[in-house]
């Protein structure tokens, strides 16, 4: 009888550590959000429509310093409460912050969810928008579209005063909510960063590919969130004479990318297949190992309350993303 190759193979994951400290990064980032200048723009974005009402937006946004490189960027402000005044009306002028602190984090699958997939996470070309506005306006309506009562996504339309380029802004403003709510309520759940390979079955099986005997497993890559990179994927050293890393068309394949990946409740997968030739393997029993890397995104969303609500009154709160946080 003859002996088939044992191949559960092990997945070395070898994430990229950048965030935004090494050693007690929830203490710093808690330290970090404790007291933060939200600023808005006075241009109005009124691209679309909500069951037949135009939706003026302001574009809000607060500067995030990371504690690890001391980079600052520019973060949008999410805001909760569509009935309150927040900065962007408040604030005199532009360039005028108010204070507030963002203590508490978000633990609702969804509104993460959504935020994950829209700006700053997903960049604006991903998107299909043009401007920071455009893919703020969008991940804002997509929000709303989940917390407001009475929202429905398929009620969103586009403002019918509008025409030539302000019109095809608000064509890819409604497209971009719409992916990035569909998108978003995918999320049933908080994910992790992490990248994990799992075989269809424990041990190779006999197949034949280009008319050649072979054995093969599929794997399922799954990355609990978005890749900032293209997954580089190998066998690891020690692999049997001849195997092969292919994806589901029998093409060399040596990484994976975002715009390839099916979206599901485990986060983000692809297929591919370890394939060995009989003649190599044969009579030998042994494993083999994937050997992944990548970049992935960490999510975390805080709630922001003023610190100068004896100057404004009762004023809008926000939800303030920490930007692309790495793992």
């Amino acid at each position: 009888m003859k002996k088939r190759i044992l191949s559960m193979l092990l997945a070395i994951l070898t994430l990229l550590s950048m965030l935004p400290t090494p050693a007690n990064a929830a203490s710093s980032l808690e330290e970090a959000m404790a007291e933060v200048d939200i600023y808005g723009s006075k241009t109005p974005l009124n691209w679309l429509t909500m069951n037949g009402s135009v939706k003026t937006q302001y574009y809000t946004y607060y500067n995030y310093r990371s504690e690890a490189t001391g980079q600052v960027t520019e973060i949008p402000a999410y805001c909760v409460d569509p009935n309150l005044y927040g900065v962007p009306v408040l604030a005199p002028d532009e360039g005028t912050p108010i204070k507030y602190s963002a203590t508490e984090k978000g633990n609702d699958p969804k509104v993460i969810g959504i935020v994950a997939n829209g700006y700053p996470h997903i960049d604006m070309t991903t998107m299909g928008v043009n401007t920071i506005e455009e893919a703020y306006y969008a991940t804002k309506m997509a929000l709303w579209c989940y917390l407001i009562p009475g929202w429905d996504i398929s009620k969103l339309g586009i403002n019918p005063a509008l025409s030539g380029a302000d019109r095809a802004a608000a064509e890819r403003v409604l497209q971009a909510t719409k992916d990035t709510y569909t998108r978003g309520m995918y999320w049933n759940q908080l994910y992790e960063p992490g990248l994990t390979a799992t075989p269809d079955r424990d041990m190779a099986y006999p197949v034949t590919i280009n008319g050649e005997e072979a054995y093969q497993q599929v794997f399922k890559v799954t990355s609990g969130t978005w890749s900032i990179e293209p997954v580089l994927i190998e066998l690891a050293e020690g692999a049997p004479s001849g195997a092969k890393l292919l994806d589901m068309d029998n093409n060399p394949v040596s990484s994976l990318r975002m715009d390839n990946a099916t979206h599901g409740n485990d986060g983000y997968s692809w297929s591919v297949k370890v394939v060995y030739p009989k003649s190599s393997i044969e009579g030998q029993t042994g494993t083999c190992r994937i050997s992944m890397r990548s970049t992935v995104v960490q999510y975390e969303i805080y709630f922001a309350k003023t610190l100068e609500r004896d100057k404004y009154g009762n004023i809008q709160e926000y939800m303030l993303d920490t930007g692309a946080t790495r793992s």
